[in-house]
């Protein structure tokens, strides 16, 4: 008995399924045909990511004025439409300020009409009186801004009250950041500079030279980074080391450039460490942990991942004396462009005050002595105006009491409290949009695939068969590197809005790069090509062929038909020109060998992917 054993490449054809076939044979080499019918189908390719809900927009709110919070009107997480109040001040000085300029405007409006009508003497009584009026408020004018600026006075007493304890609080925070850094220095010293390993080499030159190959390199780079790093972090060290030997506690200029460099030089550690933390994993990746000095590899791993968090808490918190300090000069220049404007604006007042008070007096001159003259009666028409412009200054200044929100969304941060001093420059709350948008990140080949525009289909972990169509918004330029890998942050929008979808969430996203239905598909493997483009073997004598698995090249009659190619996955190809659907092509070719034993034979047939001719399936391959 013989053996047949068919060699091909039967397993990569996608929609095929086998059966199989005993038969005898002579010892002997052949070469057998697979056909396949072009059939409609349809075609797509996606990349898929995952990542985490989040909000489409932030918004810092910041009021138009400084003062002291009277109202907070909303609560963190609560969802508000545009235009809604978030915060105010204590509006009574406002309101005041508002009535009382209307007072202003009607007594002008009178004083228009009373020129208007016959002198008597209740309209000379009325002209005394609006002079009266007119000296009352230039004196209110007056006591008001000398209280005002005797409160912003105190307050930036109060502010420079606080720089000694703001520098004594820094140089404290220097002196004990100076007692810890001389262990983490040590930690990179015993290193960058030891010799734990070997007398006449240090520790990182003999960890590189442990390593060999194509790891190599990116190692000696990252080396070279390290003492790069190293190097700048002893400089920047010994800078500060000097400013704080030099410093009298009594210099507050002296302080300032202490903390600076002190911070400086803790960052300038923090990225040393992060730069050595890298090398030292990449060797151990390289030598594992057969290493001979692996237990020294190990201990010092520990010492500087040991110093990395011993240096971080410290970077905080001379970042924090830092803001302090910056944050009480911020304060005091703030509150003396405060008294500037202040003093600015009380003369602009007093000045037209002093104009109406002067006109006030005129009035009653001129109707003291005569009937209004058409001048007469102009001025007051202008003071009228005036009173307006006033009224609506004061207005004005009414609505800057309120924060209000720009857009509708959710308040995700409150950052005040009743009776708290704001500026400008605060951050009252924050306010994010309510739409939603998730980023993923892809590597640097599938992101070549992604374009802004394309489509893609979210689903949610805790949201049981929901579906969300969503849209890529943004492709980052710029990757971040994580360990040698690089990755571009892909953001798409997510368009259902469903209350179900919640920030956080996390989500697997399908970005959709090839979708095409109902199409003619080839598959990949009954493509070929020569000079001339691709093709594929159509089949011209399909009707003189009995149905079954193999058939003999000298069966067939072949013509080839030059294809254009559209949409590929990884199975099929869309046929745009050259066949039709129904034709018989040449799927693949299969060579079969024999040998003296008895055997099975597995062939493929038509499944999903192609259509055999009609007829006899028949046995498997023609006796030889």
């Amino acid at each position: 008995m013989k053996k047949i054993i068919v060699i091909g490449l039967i397993a990569a054809l996608s929609g095929f399924i086998g059966y199989s076939v005993f038969y005898k044979t002579e010892a002997v080499s052949e070469e057998y045909v697979v056909l396949g019918k072009i059939q409609k189908g349809n075609i797509s390719l996606s990349i898929q990511s995952s990542g985490q809900v989040s909000n489409a927009d932030e918004i810092e709110l910041n009021p138009d004025k400084s003062g002291i919070v009277g109202t907070i009107h909303v609560e963190e997480d609560q969802y508000v439409s545009e235009g809604d109040p978030i915060m105010s001040f204590d509006t009574t000085d406002s309101e005041m300020a508002v009535r009382s300029a209307e007072i202003d405007l009607e007594k002008a409006q009178l004083a228009l009409e009373e020129l208007q009508e016959p002198v008597d003497e209740m309209d000379i009584k009325n002209a005394e009186n609006s002079v009266t009026q007119a000296e009352n408020d230039l004196t209110q004018l007056t006591s008001q801004y000398e209280t005002a600026y005797a409160n912003k006075q105190d307050d930036i007493a109060d502010l420079e009250a606080d720089y000694p304890t703001a520098y004594n609080s820094a140089f404290n925070a220097a002196t004990e950041i100076f007692v810890g850094l001389p262990d983490v220095l040590e930690s990179m010293d015993d290193i960058v500079q030891g010799h734990n390993m070997a007398q006449n080499m240090t520790d990182i030159t003999y960890y590189l030279n442990s390593t060999s190959g194509d790891d190599r390199d990116p190692i000696s780079a990252q080396k070279d980074k390290v003492i790069t790093a190293y190097y700048a972090s002893l400089a920047s060290y010994d800078t500060a080391l000097d400013s704080y030997q030099e410093i009298s506690r009594e210099n507050t200029d002296q302080i300032e450039i202490l903390a600076d460099a002190t911070y400086e030089a803790v960052y300038d550690m923090s990225e040393a460490l992060k730069e050595l933390d890298v090398f030292l994993a990449l060797v151990y990746d390289e030598v594992g942990s057969g290493f001979l000095y692996a237990d020294v590899l190990s201990s010092q791993r520990t010492d500087i991942s040991n110093s990395s968090g011993t240096i971080n808490p410290i970077l905080t918190s001379i970042y924090d004396e830092i803001e302090n300090i910056d944050g009480i000069s911020e304060s005091i220049t703030d509150a003396q462009e405060e008294l500037e404007d202040l003093t600015s604006e009380y003369e602009l007042n007093k000045q037209d005050l002093e104009l109406t008070l002067e006109g006030k007096e005129l009035d009653l001159e001129d109707i003291q002595s005569t009937s209004a003259t058409d001048l007469e009666i102009r001025a007051q028409e202008l003071t009228i105006e005036e009173k307006e412009n006033a009224l609506s200054s004061a207005q004005n200044d009414y609505e800057d009491n309120f924060v209000y929100a720009p857009i509708s969304g959710y308040i995700s941060e409150l950052d005040i409290d009743v009776g708290e001093t704001v500026s400008t420059s605060t951050v009252v709350a924050t306010l994010i949009d309510d739409s939603k948008q998730i980023v993923v990140s892809l590597n640097e080949l599938d992101v070549l695939d992604v374009k802004v525009g394309q489509s893609a289909v979210v689903t949610f972990d805790a949201i049981e068969g929901l579906e969300a169509d969503a849209i890529v918004v943004e492709r980052s330029d710029t990757g971040d590197v994580n360990s040698g890998v690089v990755s571009y942050d892909i953001t798409l929008s997510i368009l259902n809005e469903d209350e179900r979808i919640l920030t956080g969430m996390s989500a697997d996203v399908d970005i959709v790069l090839i979708s095409s239905d109902d199409v003619l598909l080839i598959p990949q493997t009954a493509i070929k090509e020569d000079t001339d483009g691709k093709y594929a073997e159509v089949v011209t004598n399909i009707d003189q062929l009995a149905k079954k698995s193999f058939y003999l090249p000298s069966e067939l009659t072949t013509e080839k038909k030059y294809l254009e190619i559209g949409e590929e996955d990884d199975t099929n190809a869309e046929v745009i020109s050259g066949l039709n659907e129904g034709d018989l092509i040449v799927l693949m070719t299969t060579i079969v060998l024999s040998s003296e034993e008895d055997t099975t034979l597995s062939t493929p047939f038509s499944g999903g992917g192609g259509e055999m001719p009609s007829g006899d399936m028949g046995s498997g391959p023609p006796s030889m």
